[in-house]
């Protein structure tokens, strides 16, 4: 994430909160997440770092500005229904998300700490990617990041989120 290493003049636009983290702040988080959700290649990895620099324009955001969707957020901008899942796998959050009464905003406060934020991808892949998928992560292939995307994801393919996977790829030292 190029752009990670400081975070100046980065404050929201709608909130005036500065959300922004520099790489240095998230590596011990990801590491962490990736050891706790078992990511443990380095394909699956590079999807993960690449999806959330694009989601997350290389760590400024941690909520949707753009178009502004209410509750979604996290470095990996999941979608409310997610949240709601993610924070159900989080035993710790259970009582303050039933507090919450399903207020989608509430809901997400619960997870924009850099911890948890962080670790939603690795979450995401663990949990709601299929096998098929995740073997095609492992295997570092343009293909299988695709099937990610598409499948997975449920997004498409641009040449900005390849780009990302490109740079995470060679980050990673994956030739495939």
């Amino acid at each position: 994430m190029p752009s990670a290493a400081s975070c100046s003049s980065s404050a929201a636009p709608s909130s005036g909160l500065n959300e922004c983290i520099n790489a240095a702040t998230a590596i011990p988080h990801l590491i962490s997440a990736f050891a706790r959700y078992k990511i443990t290649t380095a394909g699956e990895q590079a999807a993960i770092l690449s999806w959330i620099a694009l989601e997350s324009a290389e760590l400024k955001y941690n909520i949707n500005h753009f178009p502004g969707n209410p509750g979604q957020g996290t470095r990996v901008m999941l979608m409310p229904p997610y949240i709601a899942k993610y924070i159900a796998s989080i035993p710790d959050l259970k009582e303050k998300a039933d507090a919450a009464g399903g207020d989608v905003t509430k809901l997400l406060g619960l997870v924009l700490d850099d911890e948890h934020s962080l670790a939603s991808g690795a979450w995401f892949v663990s949990s709601q990617c299929t096998q098929d998928v995740r073997q095609g992560l492992a295997a570092g292939s343009d293909a299988g990041w695709e099937q990610f995307i598409t499948g997975c994801v449920g997004t498409t393919v641009t040449d900005q989120r390849k780009g990302y996977w490109v740079k995470a790829k060679e980050a990673l030292g994956i030739s495939a």
